[in-house]
């Protein structure tokens, strides 16, 4: 019985923001080191062996097909007008992201193999100089 009190007591204290109760949040962020980070419109992909002839609606089909592209962007040599070999992709919801990752990751497009990954990732927690946390 007094078991089952300390559970729910856990719970609650896990549960509660305020004073105290920081140590138990960074260790939740800690475990969420390297997990996707959402920017402040949406959810960026990096898009990585994009072929130098590639032109933005090409890309826009692709990514597309999974979903509503928020924001494209391909940079574009000054000299040349052509592909730097990149872009990113931005999309709304993180669900469509993931699906885009998962299914062009890998594939041939132009003749060249795309590499897609997440634009923006969590970052593990920052010492300070002595050494801490």
């Amino acid at each position: 019985m007094d078991f089952d009190r300390d559970n729910e007591y856990a719970r609650y204290v896990r549960e509660k923001r305020g004073r105290g109760h920081a140590r138990d949040r960074r260790r939740e962020e800690e475990d969420m080191v390297g997990a996707p980070a959402k920017s402040m419109e949406g959810w960026i992909l990096f898009v990585s062996g994009v072929h130098e002839d590639t032109e933005e609606d090409e890309l826009y089909d692709l990514f597309g097909e999974f979903g509503d592209v928020k924001n494209l962007h391909l940079n574009l040599d000054r000299r040349t007008w052509l592909a730097k070999g990149y872009a990113f992709v931005e999309f709304d919801d993180l669900e469509t992201a993931e699906t885009a990752i998962e299914s062009v990751d890998g594939q041939e497009f132009n003749g060249q193999r795309l590499s897609v990954s997440w634009a923006f990732l969590k970052p593990g927690p920052v010492e300070k100089a002595n050494g801490q946390r």
